[in-house]
């Protein structure tokens, strides 16, 4: 089953499919590589097809504030919306994942087929749920969670299958729009608790953890 807001190119109709192609520019980035500045010009539709962008928004202190994320075969809302109004994009991106790879759809193809098929009106449909969805959980956890209850959660999204979580203190408390001082206390609590071992760049989980339903 597709994620909300995900396109299925083999949905699309041939001529539409090679209309938004072959024009695409495609990228492919590392984890932690920035791939949108606030304020770039942006002409073109995102869709991600391998591994996960985060889009985010940058304080002048410094600290970021995850805005939601872009899963594979879902397209970037923010990035359809400077298609559609010629506006400069309002925020950054960064590969989360490993490694990412993105086409970009030309936004002159986009725009011209958006009025007249279906699938392409289903998918930006689809994709402002999504990202409404996403936004408001992370308005929930910003608001009402505690910082110990965040850094869990993002420790449990993040780990491999090995339970292992290759983020420094720093990362955590980025990704967070938190300290480094705030997330080193909780994990030394995690640590004394016997939840989880620490290294350096390297958090393994213990089954306590893990067993966690967040």
């Amino acid at each position: 089953m597709q994620a909300p807001g995900s396109l299925s190119l083999a949905s699309l109709a041939p001529d539409v499919r090679r209309g938004l192609l072959a024009g695409a520019i495609r990228r492919t980035a590392a984890g932690g590589d920035c791939l949108v500045h606030q304020g770039d010009e942006v002409d073109g539709v995102f869709l991600v097809t391998s591994g996960v962008l985060r889009v985010f928004a940058l304080h002048g202190d410094g600290r970021e504030a995850t805005l939601y994320r872009i899963q594979p075969n879902q397209i970037c809302l923010l990035s359809l919306n400077a298609t559609f109004s010629n506006a400069r994009y309002p925020a950054w991106v960064s590969v989360e994942s490993t490694r990412a790879t993105v086409a970009i759809l030309p936004g002159r193809a986009f725009r011209s087929f958006f009025p007249i098929d279906t699938a392409v009106q289903n998918l930006v449909l689809g994709s402002l749920t999504a990202t409404i969805a996403d936004l408001l959980a992370r308005l929930d956890e910003a608001l009402l969670d505690s910082m110990h209850e965040r850094i869990v959660r993002l420790l449990v999204r993040h780990a491999d299958l090995s339970g292992c979580v290759s983020m420094s203190h720093r990362e955590i408390a980025t990704a967070l729009g938190s300290s480094r001082e705030v997330v080193s206390r909780e994990l030394a609590r995690l640590k004394r608790s016997r939840r989880l071992t620490t290294g350096r760049r390297l958090i393994r989980l213990h089954a306590s953890l893990l067993r966690r339903s967040i």
